[in-house]
């Protein structure tokens, strides 16, 4: 019996896992950088409106983008804190502290503005009505005259006859 142990499954199993980590943190690093670049952009229309590439910031969208950050560093740590003290897990708070605070605002700044356009651009882009007006029914047609017009001059001079049985069988022939 063999004392060496098929490693291959566990190698690759632990690559697998190191390129999912690596792009989750290529991810933190661009929103981050993204959220700092925006974050910039929204301090300086915190008084006046600013148009950027043909997009209007209004001061109190960038206020709230700020607010919405500063609310995220605090409730993100907030909630680490409740979770280990609810599963009794020991956290290294001198390590994770800073990246939970960044992560924290990136997700209550670039979160929830993402989220808050997702859920404004359909109505921009198809103004749908809430409910559909009433139609009025189209008008039905006159129905034509089953008999001739007795106005007219050919219907005038002929003389009324009651129709007989063979009528229509004389009318194929």
């Amino acid at each position: 019996m063999s004392s060496q142990n098929n490693n291959a499954e566990t190698a690759g199993l632990g690559i697998g896992f190191a390129f999912i980590a690596i792009a989750a943190l290529l991810v933190f690093a661009l929103a981050s950088f993204l959220a700092m670049i925006l974050t910039l952009i929204a301090l300086c229309a915190w008084f006046r409106p600013i148009t950027i590439a043909g997009a209007t910031i209004e001061p109190e969208e960038a206020r709230w983008f700020v607010y919405r950050g500063l609310i995220g560093i605090v409730t993100l740590p907030a909630f680490a804190a409740f979770s280990s003290l609810l599963f009794q897990s020991p956290f290294d708070w001198s390590r994770w502290l800073v990246y939970l605070m960044i992560g924290g605002y990136v997700g209550g700044s670039l979160g929830i503005a993402l989220l808050r356009g997702e859920e404004q651009q359909p109505t921009e882009i198809t103004a749908m009505p809430a409910s559909i007006p009433p139609q009025l029914p189209k008008p039905t047609p006159k129905p034509k005259p089953q008999m001739p017009d007795p106005d007219r001059p050919e219907c005038r001079d002929c003389p009324f006859t009651f129709a007989n049985w063979d009528d229509r069988e004389e009318a194929w022939k």
